[in-house]
C-alpha cells in the first residue's frame, strides 16, 4: 500500500522526490528487492505489479537522462548508475532494457574508477560513503552475474576497494568513522552497527571468489557463523553463500599496510591498532579560493588508536549537514580530530557547510613495514611554517607521537585527542610536563618549550567539543583533550598514551624527548623515526 500510494501522489516528473537522481535510484533498488520478496505474496495482484514495473521504467528514463556527472560525480552518479543498470536487469523484457543497461554499463566503467585512488581507498577519504560506492558497484557486479556478452569491468575494482576497505578494520571489529557520513547504506539491508562492514567484506568475499577479503569469525559453531556473517551474504546469495564463506580460513596476523596514494599506513594485530593520515583532506580541491563540496574532514596528521581492543582515539565523526552550520563546522574541523592546529597555517579554508578551499599541499608519508611495531612519519609545509608527525604504536605497550615544528614567526601550536567518555579524567600540569590519567591507559605530554594551556572535557553544552557523533542525527558524551605552546622557531612535543611501563625517548639530536627517565641496564633498540630522529626504546633489564 506504501509503495503505491506513492505512486499515486507522485506522478512521474512532478514534485520533490523526482529532483535527485540518487533518491531515484535507491528508491528503484528498495522496490527491486521488494517485489523480489514478494514474489510468492498472494496479497499483491497482478495490476498492483504492472503498476510498479510501470513506475520502474519512468525511474530508468529519469535515471538515463539526470545523471550528476557535474554536480556529484562521486557516490551519486555510481549510485545512480547502479540504480539504472538493476533496473535493466529486473526489467530484461521491457523494450527499452538494452538501452538502460548500455548506459549504465558505460558510466560505471568510465566513472567507478575515478572513485577510488590506485590503493584502493576512496578519493572522498570519507569510511562511510568508501562503503556505500563499493556497495553499489556489489549490486551492480552481482546482477550482471550469467548476463553474456557483458560489458561491464567494474570486478578487479571491487576487488581493489575492499582490500583496502578490510585492513581499516579494528579490533572491535567496527570501522573508523573518517570524514563525512550521513549513515545511508546502498545495500538495504540492515546491520546493528552502522559502522561494521564486516558484512559487506563477507558477501564480497563470497560473490568474487577472494578470500583474503573477508572478515575473520570470532567463533566456529555453526549457528554463531551464520549470524556472523551479516545479512547481506544471506539475502542475496542465501544458504549457498552461508556455507562458501564457512569454507574460508581467514586469520588476523599483525599487518603493516600503507596506502600511499590515499596517504594512510596502518598497523595492527588482534588486539592494537594505530591509523595514522597523512594524505589529503579529499579529491578535487583547489588550492586557490575556489570552493568545492568534499566528504573529507581537516584532519590532516591525525591519529586513531585502538589499544588492548578498546577504542583509546576515536574520529568524532559526523552528526549532521543541515541544522547550525557552526556545528558542523566544528565536526570537520581539526579541533574534532586527532591532530594539531598552528597559528596562521590552515589546512584548508571552509567556504560553507561540504566546501572547502585553499587546501595545503598533500602532505608527505613516510613509513615502515615492520610488524613488531608500527612506525610512520607525516610532513606538512606552508611557506613560512613545516611540521613533521613521527608515531610509533608497539603493541602491548601504548603510542608514542613527536612533533617537530618550525616556523618563521612565533606561533601558537595546539593539539587535540578525542576519546570515549572515562578514558582520562585528571590532569596535572608542570612547566614542560601534562599527565591525563585514566582507568586504564595514561596521556603523558612532554617538550622542549612550556606549555600555555592545557583542558580536559567530558562534552560541552553545544554538544560540539567532548561529544562523538556514531551515526547520522546521534551524538554521545565523549572526553576531549587539549594543550597548546609557543612555536618560537622550533618545537618538538612528544603525546605518549597507554601503559607506563616502557621507556621510550625520540632523539632529535639537539633535542631529546622522554616521558620517564632512562633507568640503568636493558637494552636500547634504535629505531628509525623517518622523519626528524630516531626512537630509543629501552627494554626492560631481566
Amino acid at each position: 500500500d506504501m509503495v503505491l500510494s506513492w505512486i499515486k501522489n507522485n506522478p512521474f516528473g512532478i514534485g520533490i522526490h523526482w529532483t535527485s537522481g540518487l533518491e531515484v535510484a535507491m528508491r528503484a533498488i528498495s522496490w527491486i528487492w521488494m517485489l523480489a520478496n514478494l514474489k510468492e505474496f498472494s496479497g499483491l495482484s497482478e495490476s498492483d505489479r504492472q503498476a510498479i514495473v510501470r513506475s520502474l521504467g519512468q525511474h530508468a528514463y529519469y535515471l538515463e537522462n539526470h545523471f550528476s556527472f557535474y554536480s556529484s560525480p562521486y557516490n551519486h552518479v555510481i549510485g545512480e548508475a547502479a540504480g539504472l543498470f538493476l533496473i535493466s536487469r529486473a526489467l530484461e523484457e521491457a523494450k527499452d532494457s538494452s538501452r538502460w543497461l548500455r548506459r549504465a554499463t558505460d558510466v560505471l566503467n568510465e566513472f567507478a574508477p575515478r572513485q577510488f585512488f590506485r590503493d584502493g581507498f576512496c578519493v572522498e577519504q570519507a569510511m562511510g560513503y568508501h562503503y556505500f560506492t563499493s556497495g553499489f558497484l556489489l549490486l551492480a557486479e552481482l546482477a550482471n552475474r550469467n548476463l553474456s556478452a557483458s560489458r561491464l569491468n567494474i570486478r578487479e575494482l571491487i576487488v581493489r576497494s575492499l582490500t583496502a576497505g578490510v585492513a581499516f578494520c579494528q579490533p572491535d571489529r567496527t570501522w573508523p568513522a573518517i570524514g563525512d557520513v550521513d549513515s545511508a547504506q546502498s545495500i538495504p539491508v540492515a546491520r546493528s552497527n552502522y559502522w561494521d562492514f564486516s558484512s559487506t567484506q563477507q558477501l564480497a568475499a563470497v560473490l568474487l571468489g577472494e578470500p583474503e577479503i573477508a572478515c575473520p569469525l570470532p567463533s566456529k559453531s555453526d549457528a554463531d557463523i551464520n549470524y556472523q556473517v551479516g545479512g547481506e551474504l544471506y539475502w542475496l546469495l542465501g544458504c549457498d553463500g552461508l556455507t562458501h564463506r564457512k569454507q574460508f580460513t581467514v586469520n588476523r596476523s599483525p599487518v603493516a599496510v600503507t596506502f600511499p596514494d590515499a596517504g594512510y599506513f596502518v598497523g595492527g594485530n588482534e588486539s592494537d591498532q594505530v591509523i595514522f593520515d597523512a594524505g589529503c583532506v579529499s579529491d578535487g580541491l583547489f588550492r586557490d579560493s575556489t570552493p568545492s563540496a568534499a566528504h573529507g574532514h581537516a584532519d590532516t596528521l591525525q591519529v586513531l588508536y585502538q589499544f588492548d581492543r578498546q577504542a583509546v582515539l576515536v574520529d568524532s565523526g559526523m552528526p549532521n549537514y543541515a541544522g547550525d552550520p557552526k556545528r558542523a563546522f566544528h565536526y570537520r574541523s581539526q579541533e574534532a580530530h586527532n591532530t594539531l592546529r598552528i597559528e596562521k597555517a590552515d589546512l584548508v579554508k571552509s567556504r560553507g557547510v561540504l566546501d572547502w578551499s585553499n587546501e595545503v599541499q598533500t602532505p608527505t608519508l613516510r613509513t615502515s613495514s615492520d610488524t613488531d611495531r608500527w612506525t610512520a612519519c607525516g610532513e606538512l609545509v606552508w611557506p613560512s611554517c613545516r611540521v613533521l608527525r613521527h608515531v610509533i604504536a608497539i603493541p602491548g605497550h601504548g603510542l608514542w607521537v613527536a612533533d617537530w615544528i618550525s616556523s618563521e614567526q612565533q606561533r601558537t601550536a595546539t593539539w587535540f585527542w578525542q576519546m570515549p567518555l572515562g578514558t582520562l579524567k585528571e590532569s596535572n600540569r608542570s612547566r614542560s610536563m601534562l599527565r591525563f590519567s585514566g582507568p586504564s591507559v595514561n596521556l603523558q605530554v612532554v617538550g622542549s618549550g612550556s606549555f600555555l594551556t592545557s583542558e580536559i572535557s567530558h562534552g560541552d553544552d553545544n554538544h560540539q567539543m567532548g561529544w562523538t557523533s556514531p551515526g547520522y542525527g546521534i551524538v554521545n558524551q565523549g572526553t576531549h583533550c587539549r594543550y597548546s605552546a609557543v612555536v618560537e622557531d622550533t618545537l618538538a612535543v612528544m603525546t605518549h598514551i597507554g601503559r607506563d611501563d616502557l621507556c621510550v625517548e625520540f632523539d632529535m639530536g639537539h633535542d631529546r624527548l622522554n616521558i620517564r627517565e632512562q633507568p640503568n641496564g636493558g637494552d636500547v633498540e634504535i629505531v628509525d623515526g623517518l622523519g626528524m630522529g630516531n626512537w630509543h626504546i629501552r627494554q626492560p633489564s631481566s
